[in-house]
């Protein structure tokens, strides 16, 4: 090549990149990255059907700056763009984490190296974890987040857990974790959604009978599947969708992505920890993926990671009684008329469930009389015991069953 201004006989090399906008696909099925072989380092779990990769960095599938990635598959076929953990604070209203396609990464890696491959023990075949901190913000939370990963042959999900270790020097309260994805799943343009509430999940599936979700296996606290931009900005629509449920049904194909949310998590005193379990799932139909968002929510009982009161399933609670008190978090929250307490009692015992206002003022009182073990729910109005609707603001509601005492917080909004 010559235009009159390069030397004859040179050879010159030139770099092309390309500018992927907002939730637009790159190829499906983009080039695997091997453990430790690419910027970010990888690994790919391999359970089953389903294949999904997991970063040091904390995206899923596919690096957030980059966009390349093993993806997450299922029978071959890549249903992801770009996605991975984000996480907030009530009082901030925001998130941090790997917003996707519609900002860089906030994430820093502490020096994981995934070179060395998975770990393994009892319960499952391949095991990563990563250290990473949210140091690229532009304003920091300033939590250490350990993001472990695991998945057990013939079992068809991965289970994804991120530890938030309060390292700020004071009390954190009202924390929120989440997970938003862009799926992409064949022809992006054409996918849909919708939501499986039995399972805390929300799922995108294309023409084709391809299914890709994400459940919170425990303090589930909302979740949206959208084609629209997050109201404001990335960061505080992000939030607004990983804190509450939109029960609409999904509209016309189109470019979806999706968000789900665990939370809120209170009282994480200095050097504590406070873990958000989830699950990515993909089948052949709806009822393969919640099949597979059932399974994992059992594995995840099974070897601890949640109680039993968090279990879910297409059925009822799991047969049998509980093996410990539990108190769950309401549901749907923030609420507007009325929500869902359930809570968990291993034995016959006195109980008193009751809400009180954040002066600690006695608003209403739910439960109040001994009952027989199992699992339990109750229903609140968003009345007080006069029979008066309150107002919108935060309440606490607390069980008290024999020696053991829960509180949480929930929100009514108006």
């Amino acid at each position: 090549y010559n235009d009159g201004g390069l030397d004859v006989g040179t050879t010159y090399y030139y770099y092309v990149t390309a500018q992927y906008d907002e939730g637009e696909s790159v190829p499906s099925n983009t080039a695997s990255a091997t453990p430790g072989g690419d910027v970010f380092g990888s690994l790919t779990h391999t359970p089953g059907d389903l294949n999904a990769a997991i970063f040091n960095d904390g995206s899923i599938g596919a690096d957030n700056v980059n966009f390349n990635g093993p993806g997450v598959t299922w029978k071959g076929q890549n249903g992801l763009f770009t996605g991975g953990v984000i996480f907030g604070t009530a009082a901030a209203a925001s998130v941090n984490g790997q917003i996707g396609s519609f900002t860089v990464s906030d994430m820093t890696n502490l020096g994981s190296d995934f070179g060395a491959g998975f770990m393994s023990d009892g319960n499952f075949d391949q095991i990563s974890e990563a250290k990473l901190t949210d140091g690229n913000a532009a304003t920091p939370f300033g939590l250490t987040v350990v993001q472990k990963s695991y998945s057990n042959t013939g079992e068809e999900f991965m289970i994804v857990r991120y530890g938030f270790v309060n390292t700020t020097g004071a009390q954190l309260d009202g924390l929120y974790a989440g997970i938003f994805i862009d799926w992409d799943i064949a022809n992006f343009l054409t996918n849909s959604g919708g939501y499986a509430l039995k399972e805390n999940m929300v799922y995108q599936f294309d023409n084709a009978g391809f299914y890709y979700g994400m459940a919170a296996l425990e303090n589930y606290s909302g979740g949206r599947v959208t084609t629209a931009t997050p109201p404001g900005d990335a960061r505080t629509g992000s939030f607004q969708w990983i804190t509450t449920e939109d029960l609409n049904s999904v509209g016309a194909n189109g470019d979806y992505r999706s968000w789900i949310g665990a939370g809120p998590f209170d009282g994480i005193a200095p050097g504590d920890t406070a873990w958000a379990t989830f699950a990515i799932v993909a089948g052949d139909d709806l009822q393969g993926i919640r099949d597979n968002a059932n399974a994992a929510s059992h594995k995840a009982f099974d070897v601890g990671f949640i109680d039993s009161s968090a279990v879910v399933g297409i059925g009822d609670a799991p047969a049998g009684l509980p093996q410990a008190f539990a108190l769950e978090q309401n549901y749907p929250n923030p609420f507007n008329p009325t929500t869902t307490l359930k809570y968990a009692l291993k034995e016959n015992v006195d109980v008193k469930l009751a809400i009180y206002n954040v002066l600690g003022q006695l608003v209403r009182t739910l439960v109040n009389e001994q009952q027989t073990a199992g699992f339990k729910e109750v229903v609140w109005d968003g009345a007080n015991d006069f029979g008066v609707k309150v107002a919108s603001g935060i309440y606490i509601y607390q069980l008290q069953a024999g020696d053991f005492i829960k509180s949480r917080k929930m929100i009514l909004m108006k």
